[in-house]
């Protein structure tokens, strides 16, 4: 029997903390793109979205994922800092079927030696920068490209003097510098796709960029088992070739119908913390009691083998 339920298991020597789940701890950048460039985080600094359109996001909902086109588009998200100074974890889903070299999320300034920038090279995903040891840090990992036309989940994280590069919630590499008091502080704006370092070329991301984030801090495994259950789950996109599921109204008030080609056992609502907050074997749901958002429905077939994921908004 084919199965479409994903299990994984995270293995990592940085950051294999188990511990509670709060995704919105030190998340000072959140970038849905849920019809917008707002920030959605505690920092509330929005960003300006310049040549970008609109397109169906990772989760399969219309106009929630930006669309660039590799020639002027950006998302200008200004010159602070986010609280960043010498940790900083990037994540973001990105589709893209291009080669050469494209910038995801740039926050870097060679003059002040500081900053960083999450990369694609030839479809191989690259966390790279500056910490102040007067020496570009070019982390760029060599396995699993991810110019193939899908969604991916891909992640930079510095603490410290350590950098890594993450694809799909695997730790791709890991480099470890020597210098004695790191610091990414600069005051250059942060930039959603292209390279805004005064380069020659700067890079322009062409294909879709969604859900991205900026945390000060790492997350435990936990957390990162609870970000990566989106991620997996919601990676079943493919499924629904086979398998017809919508919901409507959606966005809605809090009411909610899903109809389906197959059985429907079971519907899971998350909050954006990761937090189970429904579950009900009926195909209607009704979360007008929470506040106004986004929430991510997980839903079962009777067998257990198929989980689609999909992002529903309360306004």
């Amino acid at each position: 029997m084919k199965k479409y339920f994903i299990s994984f298991v995270i293995s990592t020597l940085t950051i294999s903390v188990v511990g509670q789940i709060n995704l919105t701890n030190g998340l000072y950048g959140f970038f849905p793109f849920s019809g917008n460039a707002n920030d959605s985080s505690v920092t509330a600094i929005n960003g300006v979205s310049s040549n970008t359109t609109l397109a169906n996001g990772v989760f399969g909902n219309s106009n929630n994922s930006f669309s660039f086109n590799g020639i002027n588009s950006e998302v200008n998200l200004g010159s602070s800092n986010r609280n960043v100074v010498d940790t900083v974890l990037v994540s973001a889903w990105v589709k893209t079927n291009l080669s050469g070299i494209m910038f995801i999320l740039t926050k870097y300034d060679f003059i002040v030696d500081a900053g960083y920038h999450l990369n694609l090279n030839n479809g191989f995903v690259g966390f790279s920068g500056r910490n102040g040891s007067g020496n570009y840090i070019n982390n760029m990992s060599t396995i699993k490209p991810v110019n193939d036309n899908k969604w991916h989940h891909v992640m930079g994280l510095v603490a410290g003097n350590t950098w890594e590069v993450w694809v799909d919630c695997e730790l791709a590499l890991s480099y470890t510098s020597a210098t004695t008091s790191p610091s990414l502080v600069n005051s250059k704006p942060m930039v959603i796709g292209f390279n805004n370092t005064n380069s020659p070329s700067q890079h322009y991301f062409s294909g879709l960029i969604d859900e991205v984030r900026i945390y000060n801090r790492l997350l435990n495994q936990s957390e990162m088992s609870a970000l990566c259950k989106k991620v997996q789950t919601a990676g079943i996109k493919d499924v629904e070739k086979e398998f017809d599921l919508t919901i409507f109204p959606n966005p809605s008030n809090g009411r909610f119908i899903f109809s389906s080609n197959f059985i429907i056992n079971k519907i899971e609502i998350y909050s954006c913390l990761g937090e189970l907050i429904v579950t009900t074997s009926e195909n209607e749901i009704d979360i007008s009691k929470f506040t106004n958002g986004i929430y991510y429905a997980v839903i079962s077939d009777k067998s257990g083998d198929l989980r689609i994921s999909k992002k529903i908004i309360k306004e």
